[in-house]
């Protein structure tokens, strides 16, 4: 056994990780007849007699932590752990009063209420409205814990204290939120236990996958993975890194807040080449131009309908990881996307749902770069192509798309799949003509749609790079606006500048900005 052990730090990266856990429920059917290997990413459990499952009875359980402030959670510790230890998952009503011998006054505020989600699956509802569903519109979504599906171990669940981050706010500050892991990790001992419990479930880890709210658990997240990596030094790390909505260079150097996100996420990138063995940079959807692609409606204001794309092509590009007899695990994905040594980032682009036009790949999407992908001149190095649920017609537009991009020294892997599921919890964003529908639909059936996902080296890397590099070059130079920074001193610019400057360089550093490369439907 090859298990793959999960780790989700923050609000974005659980908004995505709910949807992401939501379709890998999809795959729990006869593992007789599943193509998926269901014990890579979750563990076998009996439901206890005090949860809502029938007692004894057979529970999936993600290999996953979940971090988070505790606000975020909403009502996820009661409603979807399987015991009733409230208080052993950190959400204490009392917490911390066991260190203080004095009086205590408890004030309790109002319960949260249960998601109207919960409630129609707790009520067995049959009906769906094809028009916009309450639970799938996203209007009335709170928390990410609102459209969860799935019951987690209490261990699972860790919820950082809030006030952990009042006095000095993690939000774009990488110090403040390495504190916050260094105090967690001190109250909580959570490498010694959770973490501990984690990998002692397993036979043989492939590796981590990991999904970082960088603008709020960067600093969070990096100082987890050192830890990991002194523990386990020789294990793969795959990490998702969702940067926030400052993107250089259009954040204005009078703007303190956009200033110390966008540093925030240079430093996350920088360090976290020290110690994870790829990188996934994804821009906030909310900062990306352009559209979704033909048939997609999203909200991308509504991280329930943005992270639900995001998370759709994070799952379907580490999809071969999870299937059976694939010679496919984390260090080959890795090692193939990075042959070169010194290409360790790699992008995100993708398309969803594909359309049935002869034109569907102009609507192909990188989500690190920002922009469409036949807007993007580079050099590839190596690409990963997942394709789901394509007609005949749609592979042959795939392969002809695919051959034109693909020289002799290019690495490609490309890999075919049933199409992306659309269990009831994804929101409705997508063409109803281009969503395959079961017979009988209710909360509990499972719709699906042609996908197309990749992941991508190539020079294109070198354009996010000089952004930041310019950007903290250009900061410098103002010193009213570096002194505004608290985490970096003098020589941490020049440091920062330098190896940003390198990181660009190692993925030829030839491009220019200005450059695009456009590609009429001609040359499709």
């Amino acid at each position: 056994m090859k298990e793959i052990l999960y780790i989700q730090a923050g609000e974005t990266a659980n908004y995505v990780g709910s949807h992401f856990w939501n379709t890998q429920e999809c795959y729990l059917t006869d593992e007789d007849e599943s193509v998926y290997d269901r014990q890579i990413s979750f563990r076998d459990s009996l439901a206890p007699g005090n949860s809502t499952l029938a007692q004894n009875s057979v529970s999936y359980n993600p290999r996953v932590l979940i971090f988070d402030h505790k606000s975020n959670f909403g009502t996820f510790a009661k409603s979807n752990t399987l015991s009733s230890a409230y208080e052993d998952c950190g959400f204490s009503a009392s917490e911390g009063s066991s260190l203080w011998q004095g009086a205590v006054e408890e004030h309790k505020g109002e319960p949260i209420a249960q998601s109207d989600y919960h409630a129609h699956l707790e009520n067995d509802d049959d009906e769906l409205d094809e028009e916009s569903p309450p639970y799938q519109s996203g209007a009335r979504v709170r928390y990410w814990a609102d459209f969860s599906r799935l019951y987690f171990a209490p261990h699972s669940l860790q919820a950082v204290p809030d006030g952990h981050a009042s006095a000095r706010s993690t939000d774009g500050n990488w110090g403040a939120a390495r504190d916050v892991f260094a105090r967690f990790n001190e109250e909580t001992d959570v490498m010694d236990a959770s973490v501990r419990v984690l990998f002692e479930e397993c036979d043989n880890p492939q590796g981590l996958q990991v999904s970082t709210d960088v603008r709020r658990f960067g600093g969070f997240t990096h100082a987890l993975v050192v830890a990991l990596r002194d523990e386990y030094p020789k294990l793969p790390v795959l990490d998702f890194a969702l940067l926030s909505d400052a993107v250089p260079p259009g954040v204005d150097v009078d703007d303190p807040a956009g200033i110390s996100r966008a540093l925030n996420d240079a430093i996350y990138l920088r360090e976290m080449k020290e110690v994870a063995s790829g990188i996934i940079p994804i821009q906030a959807l909310t900062a990306l131009e352009g559209s979704m692609g033909l048939g997609c409606s999203a909200d991308l204001s509504q991280i329930y309908h943005s992270s639900a794309i995001i998370s759709a092509h994070a799952e379907s590009v580490t999809l071969p990881l999870r299937q059976r007899n694939l010679n496919t695990d984390l260090a080959s994905l890795i090692a193939g996307l990075n042959w070169r040594s010194h290409t360790a980032f790699a992008q995100l682009g993708g398309v969803l749902p594909v359309s049935a036009t002869e034109d569907w790949a102009l609507g192909v999407y990188n989500f690190s770069i920002g922009d469409q992908e036949n807007r993007v001149k580079a050099d590839t190095y190596a690409r990963v192509d997942i394709v789901r649920g394509f007609s005949e017609a749609s592979l042959s537009v795939y392969e002809s798309w695919s051959s034109r991009r693909t020289l002799p020294q290019i690495v490609v892997n490309s890999f075919r799949a049933t199409g992306y599921p659309l269990p009831s919890s994804f929101p409705a964003i997508f063409d109803p003509h281009l969503v395959e529908k079961p017979a009988i639909a209710d909360i509990h059936s499972v719709s699906s749609t042609p996908s197309f996902s990749s992941l991508t080296t190539s020079s294109a890397m070198a354009r996010i790079f000089s952004r930041y590099a310019a950007f903290v070059e250009r900061l410098r130079k103002r010193p009213s606006a570096a002194a505004a920074i608290d985490f970096l001193d003098v020589d941490d610019w020049r440091e920062l500048a330098n190896d940003l400057w390198t990181l660009h360089d190692n993925y030829g550093g030839e491009l220019d900005d200005g450059e695009s490369d456009e590609f009429g439907e001609d040359e499709l």
